[in-house]
């Protein structure tokens, strides 16, 4: 047990600190509660200390701390003695803006070589640190992946801003659309042109490029793309796991992702795919066996960690 902690750092959402005692007693105190030799510790305090922002508040005492601080300081013990996997719950609130982009760049620079398992609220925050976004809501897990797969899976598509001459809006407006027969304008403006999409294949969004690259400066005096934001998305999916306020879980024909997961293993789901609420437990097997690589051959369904008998499949 004493190994597996030493493998581990944790920074918990309330800052577990002791207001009489300076920074450094803290970093010293966890310092010998991760073993660190005494010989090694100043240097590995001061390190950690420089990272955080922390140096010139070494040595006041922690009630002096703002909030901000204190969260610092959290992190900072999370990071001492070097973890392979360190738990982050919320670490950048209370900071402001300058801190947390330092803070972010601290958590960018330990990810390198460790796993970083980070809980937070802000969408920004998840977006500029995670490899991997997983979304809970009512304490299941909805959706993993990505940030690209969760916008593919759960975006609205596109949208493009345009500026042409106002001779040519005819002609551009038709080959967009030519492209993307399902284009919808929405703005038409003294030559500002906004299309919306729906969610697009990548090969579409290919000649879209191309189509802009080789008009920009001629037909085309300004363009640009944005997808749906990942707080579009994580609204999205958490209203739709609430039945009592969603209007996607309370219509049966709107579609939610279906994680699978190995049996005895439901930290790592194999694969997910999309179906709507009406789908019946064969044409899930079926959906499995096309579009889940690896899948196994025999399974069972679980619903809300209850086995499906073959009698009520």
């Amino acid at each position: 047990m004493a190994s597996i902690q030493s493998m581990i750092g944790v920074c918990p959402q309330q800052d577990i600190v002791w207001p009489d005692l300076t920074g450094k007693q803290h970093l010293r105190i966890f310092c010998m509660l991760k073993r660190i030799p005494h010989a090694q510790q100043g240097e590995t305090i001061k390190e950690i200390s420089k990272r955080v922002g922390l140096t010139n508040a070494l040595h006041r005492k922690v009630e002096t701390y703002s909030g901000g601080m204190k969260r610092r300081l959290s992190v900072a013990i999370a990071m001492i003695g070097n973890p392979l996997v360190i738990f982050l719950d919320e670490p950048s609130a209370g900071l402001d803006p300058q801190n947390k982009q330092q803070m972010w760049d601290v958590i960018t620079e330990l990810k390198k070589d460790r796993l970083v398992v980070l809980t937070t609220h802000s969408m920004t925050e998840a977006e500029a640190l995670a490899d991997k976004i997983c979304i809970l809501a009512l304490g299941r897990l909805r959706a993993v992946g990505s940030r690209e797969h969760l916008k593919q899976r759960y975006g609205a598509g596109y949208r493009i801003n345009t500026i042409v001459e106002p001779e040519n809006v005819e002609v551009v407006k038709a080959q967009i659309t030519a492209i993307v027969p399902e284009v919808k304008l929405e703005t038409d403006s003294g030559g500002h042109l906004v299309f919306g999409t729906g969610p697009t294949q990548s090969s579409v969004v290919m000649q879209l490029l191309r189509f802009f690259e080789g008009q920009s400066g001629k037909m085309v005096k300004e363009w640009g793309f944005a997808q749906t934001s990942l707080e579009e998305i994580f609204l999205r999916v958490v209203h739709g796991s609430n039945s009592g306020d969603s209007k996607g879980m309370s219509d049966p024909t709107a579609e939610t992702q279906l994680n699978v997961f190995l049996e005895g293993d439901q930290a790592s789901p194999i694969g997910f795919f999309r179906a709507t609420r009406l789908v019946t437990l064969s044409e899930a097997r079926r959906m499995i066996e096309q579009l889940i690589e690896g899948a196994p051959t025999q399974y069972r369904f679980l619903y809300n960690g209850v086995a499906v008998s073959p009698q009520q499949e």
